[in-house]
């Protein structure tokens, strides 16, 4: 119950400072916004694990004195927690990192801070950060890269990316991001269009995992293969057509229908829309792996959280938009805490 209280009422307080009209600039705002960061990152910190689906495993990782495959980043910060006698400050570590860079991010990339905390308080920080910690630190080091993606600084990119992966391998995946990162495709609209369209088509494409060369994701991917060859739940079946993904596809294709309205408004609007496009995409061509489509899918998503609070601009008075984004959270805080059930009562 700890857990819904202080969702629920982070997430109204970001609403009720979204819909001040005071600027997002002034440093009463500033210094509330850094207040809700560190009052999640404690949050995170403590949480209730009782009721969370990752947690208890992560309390197995932390007390086994066996050898297991996992990334090196995870059996650093274990030692230190071990060093300092203290599970909590393994879960501290994770949420000073995870939480602290898609802060930092937030504050760098966008002015709509608390509305950008109202999606991510809804679906990101449950998801990843109270969840599935480890994704939480990669899809946070992420946001701090797109600056270096957007300006093609690919080394500086790269380098975040790298440093990503030693703590969650799929974040290979943001490396994908770089690769078909040309602005050319990026503002074609035949292809934003088609993208997702084209990942129905070719969806299920076998790809042998054993082809892979970096080891650690090739061993991650067999394991992946033989639960679901062998039928373990959780692992066998993906619904291409469940109704959050088509939910995300319909405000896919809003958003890029009125681009014109948002493009202006930041310079991240295209990598945004872009890496939104992928996200979507890899759910169903990467579905031969039904988790692997669904995770990846999450992992490259957490866009979202910058992308969908532009929907501002697209109504005026702007009120209006300040509504329908809120909605929008509103919508993912539903699904999380009922549909998906992240969070158990």
């Amino acid at each position: 119950m700890w857990n819904y209280i202080f969702v629920i009422g982070s997430y109204l307080f970001s609403i009720f400072h979204s819909l001040q009209s005071t600027s997002y600039r002034s440093k009463k705002n500033r210094d509330l916004y850094w207040f809700v960061i560190f009052a999640l990152i404690l949050f995170v910190t403590f949480r209730d694990g009782s009721s969370l689906n990752d947690y208890d495993g992560y309390v197995s990782l932390y007390s086994s004195v066996n050898r297991i495959v996992i990334e090196p980043a995870f059996l650093l910060i274990r030692e230190v927690a071990r060093c300092g006698g203290n599970i909590y400050l393994m879960f501290f570590l994770y949420a000073l990192i995870g939480i602290g860079t898609k802060g930092i991010a937030i504050n760098n990339i966008t002015q709509l801070k608390f509305l950008t905390l109202c999606v991510y308080i809804s679906n990101i920080l449950i998801l990843h950060d109270m969840t599935q910690m480890r994704a939480g630190v990669a899809s946070g080091l992420f946001l701090l890269a797109l600056p270096y993606l957007k300006d093609r600084k690919i080394l500086k990119y790269i380098t975040l990316i790298s440093i990503a992966t030693l703590f969650h391998y799929s974040a290979i995946l943001f490396l994908f991001c770089c690769i078909f990162w040309v602005k050319k495709l990026a503002t074609n609209k035949v292809f934003l269009w088609s993208i997702i369209p084209l990942g129905y088509l070719l969806g299920g494409t076998i790809v042998d995992p054993s082809l892979i060369p970096f080891e650690p994701l090739r061993l991650k991917l067999e394991m992946y293969q033989k639960l679901n060859e062998s039928g373990t739940d959780g692992y066998t079946s993906l619904n291409l057509f469940n109704p959050y993904i088509i939910f995300r596809i319909i405000l896919y294709y809003i958003i890029l229908w009125k681009s014109s309205l948002i493009i202006n408004k930041t310079p991240y609007f295209n990598v945004l829309i872009f890496i939104e496009s992928i996200a979507i995409f890899v759910f169903p061509f990467l579905s031969f792996i039904p988790i692997l489509g669904y995770r990846g899918s999450e992992l490259l998503g957490v866009v979202e959280i910058l992308l969908y609070p532009l929907m501002i601009y697209c109504f005026k008075p702007r009120l209006y938009g300040k509504i329908c984004v809120i909605g929008i959270s509103l919508l993912l805080l539903i699904v999380n805490l009922t549909y998906k059930a992240l969070i158990k009562i």
